[in-house]
């Protein structure tokens, strides 16, 4: 029974480390859209203030306000997508994290069940010497006596 609990607890620390690698590089995902969707909020920023300083010095040209605010609609567009990636991925990485805690709880328990185990059976030795050492010096002290009658 305790080699099959040894080799389950190994199976479940492999499982664990793989549990715990798919939720890092999952986590690293999320930081890698985070960074991105970042990037792109800065570089719309960037270009509304560069129209908006444009227009500040003066009238825009009807084809230079179009092209900054199709460019500006299409970073806008990306960044949707890329928040709607980001969403996807942290629901993905949340799913990889409570996977991967619910392995470690159950190597957890395993291992709870082995050091219980081990305790009982170091109880039932300590038991067994008592017994055997009673035993002895029960023999011990009817010889003793026994042998001094006869």
């Amino acid at each position: 029974m305790s080699n099959a609990l040894s080799l389950l607890l190994e199976r479940l620390r492999d499982k664990e480390d793989e549990a715990r690698n798919a939720y890092l590089m999952a986590l690293e995902s999320e930081r890698s859209f985070k960074r991105q969707l970042d990037a792109l909020n800065q570089y719309r920023s960037f270009y509304s203030s560069e129209l908006t300083n444009k227009g500040l010095q003066g009238p825009v040209a009807t084809s230079s306000y179009s092209h900054f605010t199709s460019f500006i609609g299409r970073l806008d567009k990306i960044s949707q997508e890329q928040l709607d990636g980001l969403r996807k991925v942290q629901g993905e990485t949340a799913k990889r994290l409570t996977f991967y805690q619910e392995i470690q709880a159950k190597r957890k328990a395993i291992e709870f069940l082995i050091e219980k185990r081990h305790q009982e059976k170091l109880v039932r030795e300590v038991k067994q010497e008592q017994k055997m050492s009673d035993d002895l010096a029960t023999n011990r002290y009817f010889k003793v006596h026994s042998g001094g009658s006869d």
